[in-house]
């Protein structure tokens, strides 16, 4: 007889109620999965990226602390701005998500360098209102129109 074992990319999972947030493992969301902050059926928010610099945080840590709540531990790569290079690791955030009768988050920043720091921080949302079926199917439907 074969057993056949198989397991997903690992994901951090809230719920509280009828509301359910499902992220990578740094608290982030590419908008390419089907992961995302869903309310009932409907796929709330899709994209939700933290840059540095326009980079990428690291994650060094991070798990749900109870079922509707997580901490998140990241640090930053190597990057250059106005005042020179900036050593990877010298800055910390830590993300504070919490569900409870709606979505509550905490940035917290330290700086770790022996000298101020000046960067950019881009926190990027997108919505798509998508429902469960069209997660499924991975045919999400956009509706709207945008304008710029």
């Amino acid at each position: 007889m074969q057993v056949q074992i198989s397991s997903s990319a690992p994901q951090l999972v809230l719920h509280h109620a009828e509301t359910v947030w499902i992220a990578d493992p740094d608290g982030q969301l590419d908008g390419m999965s089907g992961l995302g902050l869903l309310f009932r059926d409907t796929r709330l928010i899709s994209t939700w990226s933290l840059l540095i610099n326009g980079e990428k945080w690291e994650l060094l840590n991070g798990a749900a602390t109870t079922h509707f709540s997580a901490r998140v531990y990241l640090t930053n790569p190597m990057f250059t701005c106005l005042d020179g290079d900036v050593p990877a690791r010298s800055i910390s955030l830590v993300l504070g998500r919490f569900l409870s009768g709606g979505v509550h988050e905490d940035l917290d920043l330290t700086n770790h360098a022996m000298a101020p720091v000046r960067f950019t921080l881009d926190l990027m949302i997108r919505s798509d209102f998508a429902d469960v079926f069209e997660l499924k199917a991975a045919k999400a439907v956009r509706r709207g129109r945008i304008t710029t």
